[in-house]
């Protein structure tokens, strides 16, 4: 009996367990008509590409072992290009895949880092915020930014993501668990560690309308800064983070 004939003869609670499955899509900032989504109307979760102008819908990924469900994929502000994580039959340490969001060449993200589990990644206007994951090396953030060498502007041994980018895109998130528990700190894009003190997420969220400048504590053990401190930061200055 073929797979076709089974389908049409099964009750209605047996076929809704088969039925295909798709993610909430995610739509370009600039662009809102470039949208990406996951789905495993082919068998496994793998990563789709919608123009809604103009109603197509692309298949990106096709691999054995399936993308995107670990880690998150990615459009950038301008919708032309998708990020996509390739890691080594799902045991999620790899590189991101960029490529046009109409499809192309391919080509992997900073190949020169070694591959890694992903710790967050944060798309700009021509850049990336990468995170990255290894047992050698702790948590490392880099900036990549068209060709240049990726700039690294955080590490440190305990587990920290990338979560979010500033609306100037000149300040980046960072939640980690330096002290033990969920803190945020935030950098600059541009390779300057800006320094607030580990906030506890739960303070942010509660002074992130308010006025109040963090000032800055002394460099704490264990913590790479890349460039000077500067004096202080706003909360005000940050989009609001969640938990």
């Amino acid at each position: 009996m073929s797979t076709s004939t089974i389908t049409a003869t099964e009750t209605p609670w047996k076929r809704r367990y088969r039925a295909a499955r798709t993610s909430f899509p995610l739509w370009a900032r600039d662009d809102p008509d470039h949208l990406l989504y996951l789905s495993n109307a082919g068998g496994r979760f793998e990563v789709y590409a919608w123009n809604r102008l103009i109603g197509t819908h692309r298949q990106v990924t096709d691999r054995p072992e399936g993308t995107g469900y670990r880690v998150a994929s990615r459009l950038d502000p301008s919708g032309q290009n998708i990020w996509w994580f390739d890691d080594l039959k799902g045991n999620e340490l790899g590189h991101f895949i960029r490529e046009p969001f109409g499809g192309g060449k391919r080509e992997t993200v900073a190949p020169d880092l070694e591959p890694a589990y992903s710790a967050g990644l944060v798309l700009g206007t021509g850049f990336g915020v990468l995170g990255r994951s290894r047992g050698d090396e702790g948590t490392t953030i880099h900036v990549l930014r068209g060709r240049e060498a990726p700039r690294r502007i955080y590490q440190h041994a305990q587990t920290a993501y990338v979560v979010d980018l500033s609306r100037d895109e000149t300040l980046v998130a960072i939640a980690h668990s330096e002290h033990g528990d969920e803190r945020v700190r935030i950098a600059g894009t541009e390779g300057v560690l800006e320094m607030g003190p580990a906030v506890p997420l739960n303070q942010l969220l509660r002074r992130e309308r308010s006025a109040a400048s963090l000032p800055l504590p002394e460099p704490e053990s264990g913590l790479t800064m890349i460039g000077p401190p500067v004096r202080s930061i706003s909360a005000a200055s940050c989009r609001k983070v969640s938990s």
